[in-house]
């Protein structure tokens, strides 16, 4: 058995003779001489790296690291051996999840990543999506441009990190603020690297004086396999240092130091650039150019030909009698047989000769730069699928026409345009086809025959479909209707208001749309808000009871949107209130999300300030009574008594704070109280227990559980959880013991409420319920107001349970108005 074969085992500790200057890895980049390097890196400042790196970013055991890296890159080390090193998890996905697009961001909530390395390429095509777990995100591989600072500095800790293979992954780091304007610096470096900014005469410039970067410490390289001649060029002599053998690495990149001390990146001192994240050497591919015996002279850049997308650009001037089309494809596919894909130029442009400088030289500034690229087509697309296809190949691929028999990748394309132009074809073609998929089938014709074949799957159910969409078809829905305090028009209300012909209200809340709705249409995203919203806030709705007149003002928004973008969140609530005051709104309610993505409310204060518009209030007030009303009744239905209560506050931000605070003021004093906020330090905590103990009044035990995306034992042995979090599905519900009630104000819930509804249908040992709605005492009415055309664009389901909800329920945020 296994056991005996391990007790006969030593129990004696193995002698290691590994040391730290022993070989850990070697890997290949890029070499100008059409060879890739082979780089010998040691252990010694791998473990530099990880143990410096572990450290300054607080990587531990409630850490979660997603791999999105390929092995195939030095980069991927930092992934693996923070997550081992330090005791965190390490998530691996199937490629087609890790790239940018929608399942990435559900792959990072699902499991509740906290830390992520992306390229900068792929970061900027992450759609717009929160992802509350994200602690920090270290991005590199290129220039970060302020824009992606502005979103992603926001919400998360966002380092720009700088770093050639040959010092061992990373060197430098800075940590990016959220209101700068200009490109951010690449920082300073790490422990045990040094820096030098020298000029040709590897003497050091002064501050703000442009000169070549180089980098000195232990984590610098042995050198490159078998290649002694370019590693004497490369790892020179360190003459700054106090220790002999000490070498620096030239990096061939153009810096300055900035008068705080930080370093600015400028470019390559070379014809070495960084695209999508892959270091290239543009001699390289210039010199594979050369071997083709009808090239007589060659020459390649990179140029952003639309801003963001840096393109490789061939240019060759060939004998005169060679034609200039066969010439492009052979040398298409030469460069197809010696260099990976990302390498391949976008275009291959043949010229009579190539402008001069008066030294002679070419004049790189002045060779033609296509605005789009053309190609020879011997067969234009035929079905409707195909002609489809290649519109939206042209508009990302910038080509004048598709052949039926191109490749999207021989085009240029690239991965991050394949996630492009999957959410292309979900809106244009309304099917929704995976990476995979489309990767492997990336010629025209493969890649319409993927989809029809979808389509066709799609088709089989348009009867079912027919049937359920739209009003017209289904009487029963009427029936209902008619019966329903809630009644559906299909007309724009604001000009009847204006007119006078419907009577102004007293308040109005401002809501936004979950994004779960975009299942219930027809519709895409882009199609809704426009052709529905006309990507302006709309009146969606009123109520009316005996305590007045209620509307509710909808944004063109999703939930997971809120935290996106600032500026143009606060833009349209702007709106939403200039609309609130033409109906006659004198308060208006800031419900859900909406205060957190707008520092409760403050930054819409500011924005209006000295105009004259109707009162704001983040409703947490009204919500955070719902909660103890919401108590009182969960312990009334169980026959329970809170004094005899182990209580949790799972979450101790605005809502749960105050919950506490009311609690403590309105019921009597359960058993214990249990304080867990994951967003929170110890300190905080320690904070508030000494003044629940001080100035509220609360003699019984208080325990501190520290922050933790995992949640410990301590939770699941509470017998009420109140939750108020901005993190789903944190509590896992089968730990929790039988008797557990759960009262939760959550957006999203806490827990899994399908599980949840699976366990108390099963077991009925656990009970739960909203924590921030009210019913009115008197009867309310409501009517939904929809677009003429949203019968045929909302599944009937959707209408039919809109009209069967009670409009005398109503979210507390939104009655705080």
């Amino acid at each position: 058995s296994e056991a005996k074969l391990i007790a006969e085992q030593s129990v004696t500790a193995p002698i290691s003779r590994v040391c730290p200057d022993n070989l850990a890895y070697a890997i290949y980049t890029s070499g100008s001489t059409g060879l890739p390097k082979g780089t010998l890196l040691a252990h010694r400042g791998l473990c530099s790296l990880i143990s410096t790196q572990i450290a300054h970013f607080q990587i531990n055991s409630n850490s979660r690291l997603l791999q999105t890296l390929s092995i195939s890159g030095d980069a991927s080390l930092w992934e693996i051996f923070a997550a081992l090193l330090s005791g965190a998890a390490l998530y691996l996905a199937d490629k087609e999840q890790t790239l940018p697009g929608q399942e990435l961001i559900d792959l990072l909530n699902k499991n509740q990543i906290t830390v992520l390395c992306p390229a900068i390429r792929a970061l900027s095509a992450v759609p717009e999506g929160e992802i509350p777990s994200l602690e920090t995100i270290l991005a590199g591989g290129e220039t970060c441009p302020p824009e992606l600072v502005a979103r992603w500095a926001k919400n998360h800790n966002l380092y720009n990190c700088y770093g050639p293979t040959e010092a061992t992954v990373c060197t430098t780091y800075f940590k990016c603020d959220v209101n700068m304007s200009r490109t951010p610096p690449i920082g300073k470096p790490f422990a045990n690297a040094k820096v030098y900014i020298l000029d040709k005469y590897l003497q050091a410039v002064p501050i703000g004086v442009v000169g070549e970067m180089y980098i000195s410490g232990i984590a610098l390289a042995r050198g490159y396999l078998n290649r002694a001649e370019l590693t004497a060029e490369k790892f020179i002599p360190d003459p700054f240092s106090q220790t002999p053998s000490q070498r620096m690495y030239r990096t061939g990149d153009l810096a300055k130091y900035l008068v705080d001390g930080n370093i600015q990146f400028l470019g390559r001192a070379d014809h070495q650039i960084k695209i999508r994240g892959f270091r290239i050497e543009l001699d390289e591919i210039e010199e594979i150019i050369f071997t083709h015996p009808d090239v007589t002279e060659a020459v390649v850049i990179a140029e952003e030909v639309t801003p963001g997308d840096k393109q490789i650009l061939a240019y060759a001037v060939a004998n005169t009698l060679v034609k200039e089309s066969s010439l492009v494809d052979e040398l298409r596919s030469l460069l197809k047989l010696k260099l990976p894909p990302f390498m391949i130029p976008s275009e291959i442009i043949v010229l009579d000769v190539f402008p001069r400088l008066l030294s002679g030289k070419v004049d790189r500034r002045s060779l033609p730069i296509p605005t789009s690229f053309s190609h020879e087509v011997s067969s234009l697309p035929i079905t409707g699928t195909e002609k489809a296809i290649a519109s939206i190949w042209k508009d990302l691929l910038k080509k004048e026409a598709i052949d039926r028999n191109d490749d999207f990748f021989d085009l240029g394309g690239h991965s991050m345009l394949m996630v492009e132009l999957a959410s292309q074809l979900k809106s244009v073609l309304k099917v929704n086809v995976g990476l995979r998929s489309l990767f492997e089938s990336s010629s025209l014709t493969k890649m319409a025959s993927a989809i029809d074949e979808v389509l066709a799957k799609n088709s089989n159910k348009s009867d079912v479909d027919d049937a359920t969409k739209g009003v017209n078809v289904d009487k029963r829905f009427f029936e209902e209707a008619a019966k329903s305090l809630t009644k559906i028009e299909h007309r724009e209300i604001l000009p009847l208001f204006i007119s006078g012909e419907i009577a102004k209200v007293d308040a109005v809340a401002i809501d936004y749309l979950p994004i779960t709705f975009l299942s219930d249409t027809s519709l895409s995203r882009e199609q809704l808000f426009s052709t529905w919203f006309n990507n302006k806030p709309i009146i969606s709705e009123i109520r009316e009871g005996s305590l007045g007149r209620l509307a509710t003002i909808m944004l063109p928004r999703f939930d997971l949107e809120l935290h996106a973008n600032k500026d143009s969140l606060i833009k349209l609530l702007v709106e939403g209130l200039e609309i609130a005051k033409q109906i006659g709104a004198k308060v208006v309610s800031l419900t859900g999300l909406i205060p957190s993505a707008t520092n409760y409310g403050q930054a819409l204060v500011d924005e209006i300030k000295d105009r004259e518009l109707p009162a704001i209030t983040t409703g947490h007030a009204v919500t955070t009574a719902s909660v103890i009303m919401s108590i009182e009744k969960i312990l009334k239905e169980s026959g329970r008594d809170i004094r005899k209560e182990r209580v949790i506050f799972l979450g101790l931000g605005s809502i749960g704070l105050t919950t506490l605070r009311l609690m403590l003021k309105c019921l009597p004093s359960p058993e214990s109280i249990t304080l867990c906020d994951i967003y929170s330090k110890v300190a905080m905590l320690k904070e508030l227990k000494a003044q629940m103990k001080e100035q509220w009044g609360f003699e019984n035990e208080v325990n501190i559980v520290e922050s933790s995306k995992i949640l410990p034992q301590e939770i699941y042995n509470g017998s009420l959880i109140i939750g108020a979090t901005n993190v789903e599905n944190l509590i896992e519900v089968s730990k929790l013991k039988a008797g557990t009630m759960i009262v939760d104000d959550s957006a999203p819930h806490c827990f899994d409420t399908n599980l949840a509804l699976k366990r108390f249908n099963q077991q009925s040992d656990i009970l739960f319920t909203e924590g921030g709605t009210l019913e009115s005492p008197k009867a309310m009415t409501r009517t939904i107001y929809l677009p003429s055309q949203a019968s045929e664009l909302i599944d009937i389901s959707l209408l039919r349970a809109m009209i069967r909800m009670n409009p005398s329920e109503i979210p507390s945020s939104n009655f705080s108005s």
